[in-house]
């Protein structure tokens, strides 16, 4: 409930984790992780902010695993600027081994949740779930590494919202796709990702729902020992999005 973006990491921070939080009802992002790098963003609830639930902006070597992503303006928004090259004035730390480029982008096993049908004076053209786009120019969502493996996606109905995915084509005009299996097709991501439309996977209180777990042992990727150990859960568990029940409300 800020009136400003949840948490936000800026400006040459380096090595971070953020895991097992809630970013709730906040009017802009609900986490910001920019001009960053080697950041793992994972076992979060990320609900009901008024722009992103998560912006990777200029940040490298980003884990994003198990979070629950519902009613956000943007699920999660991946952008490259030229800062790298231009830094404007923000501060490059010159001892961090930071290239302020956006690369190395791994999204598995989230939730990325619409729960209410659109509303009219909302620009449609702006929404979307999983967002990747390079402002200056100059790579490919493949060029910048981003990957997307066993994540669930969920909305109301196909215009709401009517883009799933967002994905950069360096100079044109993005990729825009309607649904998971377009994406998959063109780009050949999401080889066990799942989307439900018209199936609702969370609760009110933003717990998984029986049509969620039944996707966990098919959708969901085994964690990773050094996952497993920032979020307090066994190696190997298969898993969509936050534990919720374990977090504080």
């Amino acid at each position: 409930d800020n009136e400003a973006t949840g948490i936000w990491f800026d400006e040459s921070v380096y090595d971070l984790t953020l895991v097992n939080s809630r970013m709730v009802g906040n009017a802009r992002h609900g986490a910001s992780v920019e001009l960053t790098g080697k950041a793992v963003v994972a076992g979060n609830v990320i609900a009901g902010n008024g722009c992103n639930g998560l912006k990777l902006n200029d940040a490298e070597d980003v884990e994003v695993w198990n979070n629950t992503f519902v009613d956000n303006h943007r699920s999660i928004n991946i952008v490259q600027d030229d800062r790298d090259v231009n830094p404007r004035g923000s501060f490059h730390d010159p001892d961090l081994p930071l290239t302020w480029k956006t690369q190395d982008i791994a999204i598995r096993n989230n939730v990325l949740a619409r729960t209410s049908a659109a509303l009219p004076e909302e620009d449609g053209s702006r929404i979307c779930m999983l967002c990747v786009e390079d402002y200056s120019g100059r790579w490919t969502a493949a060029e910048m590494d981003v990957t997307a493996l066993g994540n669930a996606y969920s909305r109301p109905d196909t215009m709401s919202p009517k883009w799933v995915v967002v994905w950069s084509r360096r100079d044109k005009d993005p990729f825009v796709f309607r649904t998971l299996d377009d994406f998959r097709r063109t780009v050949y991501q999401e080889g066990d990702g799942a989307e439900l439309t018209g199936t609702p996977v969370v609760t009110d209180d933003l717990r998984p729902l029986p049509a969620l777990e039944r996707l966990y042992s098919t959708v969901a990727q085994p964690l990773p020992r050094h996952i497993a150990e920032l979020v307090g859960r066994p190696a190997g568990e298969q898993h969509l999005g936050a534990w919720v029940s374990e977090l504080q409300p």
